[in-house]
Parts: C-alpha cells; sequence; structure tokens
C-alpha cells in the first residue's frame, strides 16, 4: 500500500522519525533523501516543517563548514516516542531501512581513517578518524598495550564506523548523568 501524508502533524512527525532513526545529527539532504525515497511527503513541505520544528524546539542544529547538522531536543524525542504510533508501521518500518542504509552510505562516504603507531617499547597510540569535507568529525587516540589490540581496534572501526560514532556520541550527549 502507497502511503502520502498532507497533515501538518504527520509530516512533522515523519521528520522527528528520521532523524530520530538516524540517531547522529545530519543534514538536510540525509532528511530529504530519506522520506522522497518513498514519495511519501512533497519536499517543499519537509523544508516548511523541518523549519517549524527548529522554531518550535523540538529540532536542533549546529551549523559546521556552512553545513546544518540536525538532531532532536529532548522535546522532540518525547514527541516521537509518544506519538509515532500516530504513522503507520509499515511506513516506520520503511523510513527506518531507508535511514539504515543512507547512514551507512553516508558513513561509508566519508573518509574513515584507523591507524596505529608504536609509542613507546610497550604502548601502541590508535587514532580514529571520520574526515567529512576535509575536516575531522570525529577524532579519537587511544593507548593500547599491544599491537594485536591495536590492529583489532582499527578493523573493528573500519568495518562497521557508523555504530562506533553512534555509540560514542550517544554516550557523550546522554544527559541522565548530569547532576
Amino acid at each position: 500500500m502507497d502511503y502520502h501524508f498532507d497533515s501538518k502533524e504527520d509530516v512533522k512527525l515523519i521528520i522527528l522519525s528520521v532523524i530520530n532513526d538516524f540517531n547522529i545529527p545530519i543534514t538536510n539532504a540525509m532528511i530529504v533523501d530519506t522520506v522522497l525515497a518513498h514519495s511519501f511527503v512533497e519536499y517543499i513541505d519537509i523544508m516548511q516543517y523541518l523549519h517549524d520544528l527548529t522554531e518550535t524546539q523540538m529540532v536542533t542544529y549546529y551549523i559546521e563548514n556552512e553545513t546544518r547538522y540536525y538532531s532532536l531536543t529532548p522535546k522532540g524525542k518525547d514527541a516521537v516516542s509518544f506519538f509515532s504510533s500516530k504513522i503507520p508501521l509499515t511506513v516506520r518500518e520503511r523510513l527506518f531501512e531507508t535511514a539504515k542504509e543512507n547512514a551507512k552510505a553516508f558513513m561509508n562516504d566519508e573518509s574513515v581513517q584507523a591507524t596505529y603507531e608504536k609509542a613507546n617499547d610497550f604502548e601502541y597510540n590508535v587514532i580514529l578518524r571520520i574526515i567529512e569535507r576535509g575536516g575531522d568529525i570525529f577524532n579519537l587516540k587511544l593507548t593500547v598495550g599491544t599491537e594485536s589490540m591495536a590492529k583489532a581496534m582499527c578493523g573493528r572501526f573500519k568495518r562497521d564506523p557508523q555504530s562506533f560514532y553512534t555509540n560514542v556520541f550517544s554516550m557523550l550527549i546522554d544527559s541522565e548523568g548530569e547532576n
């Protein structure tokens, strides 16, 4: 069954769901590509309601290298968890699968580097990087005790940088541990 959504509330909920599904800050193009892949919503509606969602503080963004990266605010996350059942399950599943594919393509299209070097007789430095448009969006340096551990870390990062990035990002922005 094909769906098309015109209702302001439904379109906003679809946008919120897509941002939630990526689970990392995403660009306008990533939102649009994911939603338009199924023709659920018109482009102009996506743009209008994305703006509305930032105005109502359900979505926030930051600008890096002249690109806006959107993510959900706690208010936006609450809306998704409370109202997501208003969107048919098949639509949510299709959006989730497309978001997952697009996130993987995004991470694979970016430069992913995982290297290690001997620091001294007893330690190795592991450097994990994701580079976008010439700048680091992720850069982590760890010191480990063995070369085999360094190789394993690099291999794991190269196999699935998106999961690694998402997990680290989620841990760092999780506000439940704050006092």
